[in-house]
């Protein structure tokens, strides 16, 4: 379970800087750019960590899921990497919207002290 949550983490942070970072501000206009679809595979969170997922899950193969005896043969190792790595874009997923109702919560508490030190002072709110 530890890696499973390290791993969703990595898939999170590198989702992250990839779709919201300055840094990659330059890479996601020159991917729309080259074509629609590309550039919203790079400004889609859901999108470019799933892809994200199952690059970690080919990279560090973490077998967090099995597949069962009735799948034999080559595909049985293609199955739980895809699975793996849906599993690990899907936690990381969970983590995002998690720390986005943070973030939320944040502004909003921000904006009511905002207005309350604002009516101390007697300007108007707005």
């Amino acid at each position: 379970m530890t890696r499973l949550f390290a791993l969703a983490a990595a898939c999170h942070q590198i989702t992250f800087i990839v779709v919201e970072s300055w840094l990659f501000t330059g890479l996601r206009d020159a991917a729309a750019a080259r074509n629609e679809h590309l550039g919203r595979l790079v400004s889609c969170h859901l999108c470019f960590g799933t892809w994200v997922g199952l690059a970690l899950a080919v990279l560090f193969r973490p077998t967090i899921v099995r597949p069962s005896g009735h799948v034999g043969g080559p595909a049985r190792p293609v199955l739980a990497w895809v699975v793996d790595g849906f599993v690990i874009s899907l936690l990381a997923r969970v983590i995002n919207e998690a720390i986005a109702s943070v973030r939320e919560d944040a502004e909003v508490k921000k904006k009511e002290a905002e207005l309350l030190e604002g009516a101390a002072r007697g300007q108007p709110a707005g």
